[in-house]
This record gives C-alpha cells, structure tokens and sequence, in this order.
C-alpha cells in the first residue's frame, strides 16, 4: 500500500482491497479486528489482520458511530425540523470504522455509549452542533460549541450530564488528525 500522512482507512477500502478485508474472520491463528464501514451503499462489517492497523485509543472501548456526512444544514424547528446529523450508533470494544464515520467517546461502559448517543440527538447538542454546520459534513470542528459531558454509570437511574468545561473545543471527540492512526 502506498504510505500518506492521512492513514485511516478510506471509504472506498472495501471495494478496493477485498482480500486486506474479509467478510468473514479468517481461522489462521491471526488476530483480526472489526471495521465498520460502506460498501455498495450498505453499511456493513469487515474483518482486517490487527498488524495492519495502527492503534487508536478508543479500539478497544464502546463509542458511538455517525455518518462524517448526513444530515442538512438548517434551523431545527416545526413543522419539520432540519436533520442535522443521522442516527448514531453505539459499537462494542473492538470495531473500529472507516472515514466515513466519526467516532465519539472512548467508555468501558454500554451505559455510558448508550447515553452519550441520546445526548448527541438532544436538541440542545443539534442546536449547538448546527451553529457550525452549514453543509453536511459533520467532522470535528463542527462539534466546538456542543460542551463535553460525564455520563457516569448509574445504578439504574437516568445517567445526568454533567457539562465539563464548555468553553474549550471537545477532546471526547476522538477522531483527530493528531491521532496518526487509521481508525478514527
């Protein structure tokens, strides 16, 4: 593969290179791991020897997924409110995606995930999220103004947000270029 400064796996990886990723794990005594990703406008899961992926720090921790490109720009209102991003997805340890997507946290907890993807579709994080967005990416400088919250886990009560430190870019968005790795 040709080396460049940006090493996530591209959107197109799957169609490109089908025999780096599988559609089923292989049994050859290989640690494998999985990638979320597109293929023929399907989203779908792939399997890529861990050896060929860089190490990224929420690999191996839940996090929530989202379309890097969906939704509008626009005023969230009636009669019909704006789709300012799409359906976030809350993955297990383990899956890392394609560029396609934006990841979101890095949590030992399915709670916590679960609770960061409810905060993200809360109106109040949609409005801060639409300040910035005016078309429909959706990458990381979009989500400046939408403030970083502690989801702690409950003993079976509603997790309540606790805002830390609104005024500074988020750092739980985890999908930076400073990462120098391929699964953000």
């Amino acid at each position: 593969m040709k080396k460049t400064a940006d090493r996530r796996v591209a959107p197109s990886a799957f169609e490109r290179m089908p025999d780096l990723f599988t559609e089923d794990k292989p049994d050859d005594g290989v640690e494998y791991i999985r990638i979320f990703g597109n293929l023929k406008n399907q989203r779908v899961y792939r399997w890529v020897r861990s050896d060929y992926v860089d190490p990224v720090m929420n690999l191996q921790k839940y996090k929530v997924f989202i379309s890097k490109a969906d939704g509008a720009a626009g005023q969230i209102g009636k009669p019909i409110p704006a789709r300012i991003i799409g359906k976030p997805m809350v993955m297990e340890p383990g899956v890392g995606c394609t560029e396609t997507y934006i990841t979101i946290g890095a949590v030992d907890a399915r709670g916590e995930a679960e609770a960061i993807a409810k905060y993200v579709m809360s109106r109040f994080a949609r409005t801060l999220l639409g300040v910035l967005k005016v078309t429909q990416n959706c990458a990381k400088p979009m989500w400046r103004y939408v403030p970083l919250q502690d989801f702690p886990i409950s003993t079976g009560q509603n997790p309540s947000p606790k805002s830390t430190n609104s005024s500074t870019p988020s750092t739980a968005w985890t999908r930076t270029r400073s990462n120098s790795s391929k699964l953000t």
